[in-house]
């Protein structure tokens, strides 16, 4: 491996001088291999180019193992004719830095050509810089500090900063002017401090911090004034000619007694009384400022450890100085938090004042949600169903005709059935301690009439499924009140039934079920539509694709005779595929759907290929032909080795490898674009690419075939020869199953008015991927002709429904009586359009009045 394979090379020191390594196309000389300058200086190289190769080319050359700002190439490319030659300059300057280091530089001057791919030459070089000197010293930090008897000893630290390129030795000292101070250095890594001076080592763009204890000789224990020592620290380099630099600074010795230490004692105690003893309240908070009657807020404070606390209004609960209390008030409370000991009784000024804060409490009003009867006008001896749905009220009193009936908290949602001989005033009373919300509503009693028969009335006639395969079965259920039984058409056996009930049955077409009730004019019909879908088709024997042998005609004896080759493609589904053969004796079960065999003949022989599915099989025949020997002179040997596949891969529309499944098996989505690549290596070679035993023609030893739609199973087969041999190589591609996805739900009706009405439903997110819109189908209420309103393509002027739309709005006015369903459409695996199953609910808007036409 060449130096130039590493990424980083350029940008990183060798630690050796990189091995030459020639190539026998880029030809490379270099002159000189090794230079010794100064940083700041320049070094330059020359190198000879050749292009030792059958192609104009264009060479590359470049440098790893330098920093890429002290290189200068000149020209990097050069154009060069076959057997042409050319000189490039290669010029290394170091900047005067830190950065340029002492010592040797190895690096490698690599050349390529984009024309030569995998052709590298490189050649290894050395450059030698020579050291130079420079530093410098901070001021002392601090320069003035004080110690006495709490604090024994200072410490100051100095920095020492190299800005030569190697490494630099120096010894430190210090001094005061009164020789009253002793010194000791502590120099990084050393257990033990070193006494008056040190020596260290720097490195190259290092700056080295170097503590310095200083220490008087003396302690003062009473004294008018603090002693003064001036210092200095001084460092000595000990490589090159430099002279030494030195910083200063003052060390003060306090006294441990001085004139105002005892009064500062004495005050310092006083305000530490009051520092710890007077009282104070940090925090006092509320979790929720804002409630509705009945919830809970909690309180929560913290105040001084030696103070009393308290709150108003009062708890009756003692308190902690640091605590929460959870409170509950009726009405808007403000709330009061005080802190209290004995230093704040002697001293008022002390005392703080309370904290303050406020709950307010929203009252809560009783509302009458609703408040309805199912009918406004009903014939004598009729019962009607008065519901209510009531939040926030203590008391609930329901009043008929001014008698009330007092409703118990837990039927505050409820309902009752009444039945009527008189008009009716049904009264609704809800009441807290806040408010009366009352609410009423009147029933007519009317007189019957003669009628012949009163109309009967449909409650429920359902079919579901609505869209079945036949061999499936749906479910009819029906209600109809005022009449004694009911007619249904459409199922077998049997027209007349009770006037509530419930059938399978199992259609096995298309069919309308119609429900019709009453005499006459009092009759009253509906019908729904079950969709009937053909059942599976039975099962298909297998397709044999192809069923070939090469050579299919051989020389007995021969390396063909003992090398004949069967392969085969089946399209599933199969069961079974066997070969069979009066060579074989036994025949060969259980091969895969695409493979193939080498098989040895003697005789002129016949091979039979069955796949079964079941009961089911398809054949397929194959003759070999074996010819008598003729006598010949012995062959020559071939110049040619036989083809080796290098790679057969599948790749998509962008160029991406996809990874197989199996042994030469992939799958991919319906109507998906991909393409097949490969590389052959040998010589005189007939490449041929077949697809399910047909030929494609020729192809080149290396290339891709033109693009492909995959929309059924397909078997691909690479066929490489020449006169050393033949190699195969096989790539199955299935399809990819797309299982359906769900349908919608939370159907509902918002908005609804007499010209418009909106469709709201909600979908699996998880799923939106996986469809492409959604479809809203209509019809009058009663009528199972549904027609389509709005789909994810444009229906007449109603927008395009994609698969985030979760509303639509029909202004198809009016728009009374119509009911509604909603499904989300998908692609399936062969690229066919497909819906869903409804969604839930169907919903419908609400009957037309007798005077909307």
């Amino acid at each position: 491996t060449g130096w130039g394979t590493t990424e980083r090379a350029e940008k990183v020191n060798l630690g050796a001088l990189p091995p030459d390594i020639p190539d026998d196309v880029i030809l490379a000389q270099l002159a000189e291999r090794a230079f010794t300058i100064d940083a700041g200086q320049s070094a330059t190289w020359t190198l000879t180019l050749i292009n030792g190769g059958p192609l104009v080319a264009t060479m590359v050359v470049s440098v790893a193992g330098l920093d890429d700002r002290w290189v200068d190439i000149s020209p990097p490319t050069i154009n060069l004719n076959e057997g042409e030659r050319a000189s490039v300059t290669v010029t290394i300057s170091p900047p005067r830095l830190p950065s340029s280091r002492a010592g040797n530089h190895h690096f490698a001057i690599l050349v390529t050509s984009p024309d030569y791919p995998g052709h590298v030459h490189q050649l290894g070089a050395t450059l030698t810089l020579n050291p130079f000197y420079d530093f410098a010293i901070s001021d002392l930090s601090p320069r003035q500090q004080t110690v006495g008897w709490r604090k024994r000893t200072g410490v100051a630290s100095i920095a020492i900063a190299n800005r030569g390129n190697s490494e630099a030795a120096f010894r430190v000292s210090g001094e005061d002017d009164q020789r009253g101070c002793s010194f000791e250095f502590q120099p990084p890594g050393e257990l033990a401090s070193l006494a008056r001076q040190a020596d260290v080592r720097v490195q190259p763009e290092e700056v080295l911090p170097l503590p310095v204890r200083i220490t008087p000789n003396r302690r003062m224990f009473i004294g008018l004034r603090k002693t003064m020592y001036a210092l200095t620290i001084t460092a000595q380099p000990l490589d090159g000619q430099q002279a030494a630099r030195s910083v200063l600074g003052q060390l003060y010795n306090a006294p441990l007694i001085g004139p105002w230490l005892i009064l500062l004692l004495l005050l310092l105690l006083g305000l530490l009384v009051v520092v710890i003893f007077r009282p104070w309240i940090g925090t006092f908070t509320v979790s929720r400022a804002a409630i509705n009657e009945g919830e809970t807020t909690r309180l929560s404070w913290q105040a001084s450890p030696f103070a009393e606390v308290r709150l108003e209004p009062n708890p009756g609960v003692p308190l902690q100085s640091q605590g929460s209390l959870e409170v509950s008030p009726k009405d808007t409370t403000q709330y009061r938090l005080y802190a209290e000991n004995l230093l704040s009784r002697l001293l008022p000024p002390l005392a703080v004042q309370p904290a303050v804060t406020e709950v307010v409490v929203n009252p809560l009003i009783p509302v009458i949600n609703q408040f309805d009867v199912d009918r406004k006008e009903v014939v004598v001896g009729e019962s009607v169903i008065v519901y209510w749905d009531v939040v926030g009220a203590d008391n609930l009193v329901l009043t008929t005709n001014g008698a009330p009936d007092a409703i118990p908290s837990s039927q505050h949602v409820g309902q009752r059935v009444v039945r009527l001989e008189a008009d009716t005033t049904f009264g609704l009373q809800a009441s807290n301690r806040h408010a009366s919300i009352p609410r009423s509503v009147t029933v007519r009693v009317k007189q019957p009439t003669p009628t012949p028969m009163p109309t009967p009335a449909i409650i429920i006639f359902d079919v579901n499924p609505k869209v079945i395969t036949q061999g499936q079965e749906v479910r009819i259920d029906w209600q109809v009140l005022g009449v004694n039984e009911v007619q249904i058409s459409g199922i077998l056996g049997a027209n007349t039934f009770p006037p509530q009930g419930s059938i399978n049955q199992s259609p096995q077409q298309t069919t309308i079920y119609v429900l019709s009730a009453g005499i006459g004019d009092a009759r009253v019909s509906r019908q729904w539509e079950v969709r009937v879908n053909p059942a599976p088709p039975p099962p298909q024997p297998p397709t044999i694709v192809f069923f070939t042998a090469s050579p299919n005609e051989v020389v007995r004896g021969g390396a063909q005779a003992a090398a004949v080759s069967l392969v085969w493609s089946v399209l599933t589904p199969t069961t079974n595929i066997q070969l069979s053969g009066p060579s074989l004796g036994a025949p060969i079960d259980n091969l895969p759907e695409q493979g193939n065999i080498t098989l040895s003949v003697d005789r002129n022989t016949l091979f039979v290929l069955t796949a079964f599915n079941g009961d089911l099989k398809t054949s397929r025949t194959v003759d070999v032909r074996v010819l008598e020997p003729t006598p010949t002179p012995p062959p020559t040997p071939t110049p040619f080795p036989p083809p080796r596949i290098v790679f057969l891969r599948v790749e998509d529309g962008s160029g991406n490898v996809l990874l197989p499944t199996g042994p030469d098996a992939y799958q991919v989505l319906y109507n998906s674009v991909v393409r097949l690549s490969w590389q052959v290596e040998g010589a005189s070679l007939n490449v041929q690419l077949y697809r399910d035993g047909s030929p494609l023609g020729g192809q080149p030893a290396t290339g891709s075939s033109a693009p492909v739609n995959v929309t059924r199973a397909t078997r691909f087969q690479l066929e490489a020869s020449n006169p050393g041999g033949t190699a195969n190589a096989f790539v199955t591609i299935d399809l990819l199953p797309r299982p359906a996805p769900p349908p919608p739900f939370n159907v509902n009706l918002v908005n609804e008015t007499p010209a418009a009405v909106t469709i709201q439903w909600d979908y699996d997110f998880a799923n939106v991927g996986n469809i492409s819109g959604f479809r809203i189908y209509r019809a009058p209420i009663g009528s199972t002709s549904f027609q389509l309103v709005a789909a994810e393509y444009p229906v007449g002027s109603a927008p395009v429904l994609n698969a985030f739309t979760r509303s639509w709005t029909d202004a198809a006015a009016p728009v009374c009586g119509q009911a509604y369903y909603v499904v989300a459409a998908w692609v399936d695996t062969y690229g066919a359009p497909q819906e869903t199953a409804a969604g839930s609910p169907s919903v419908a808007t609400q009957p037309c009045s007798s005077g909307t036409p």
